[in-house]
Parts: structure tokens; sequence; C-alpha cells
């Protein structure tokens, strides 16, 4: 289940012929314990966990950070552990 306000990620899948389920750009409503949720936000600031996250969702965010190198970075939160995906800033341009 993809979520969030940023499409890169959908169009690679998708260019690679993946097929996923777009819960739009903010968190889901409600968490399926047998799905994986990747988010991806535009902004750091765009995530707030919620508390029906405690129960075990399996969550990877991807979001720029420009604190951060570009990387995977896990936390050990209450519920397990999330992973976030930092991208790195890329300027693109069209030829």
């Amino acid at each position: 289940m993809l979520f969030g306000a940023g499409r890169k990620l959908h169009r690679f899948l998708a260019s690679l012929g993946v097929s996923f389920d777009d819960a739009g750009i903010g968190l889901p409503d409600r968490f399926d314990l047998n799905r994986l949720y990747l988010g991806e936000l535009t902004s750091e600031e765009s995530f707030q966990p919620t508390e029906e996250m405690n129960n075990g969702v399996r969550m990877a965010i991807f979001s720029p950070d420009e604190a951060l190198p570009a990387g995977l970075y896990a936390t050990q939160e209450p519920s397990g552990i999330l992973i976030r995906v930092t991208l790195p800033s890329v300027s693109v341009t069209s030829r």
C-alpha cells in the first residue's frame, strides 16, 4: 500500500510493472497488519504517527531530510521498528 504526497515511488513501481494499492496523499485511515505500507513524503514534518500504528504496522517512509545523508535509518519505536529512507536532493533537468 502506497501513500503520501510524493509520486516518485508510484512512478518507479509502475514503470517496473509492480501493482500496488494507493491510499492517497495522507496516512491511511485504517491499517491492515498483513500489508506493508510505503509512504513517500515531500517533507519530514508531514509524518505524524498515529495510535493505530502501535499495533505492529509494517511501514517504510521515504522522505527528504537535508540534515542526513541519503540512506536507510531504523528507529526503535514502542510499536516496533520504523524504517526511514532519506532521499538525496536531486535537481532533475529535461533534455
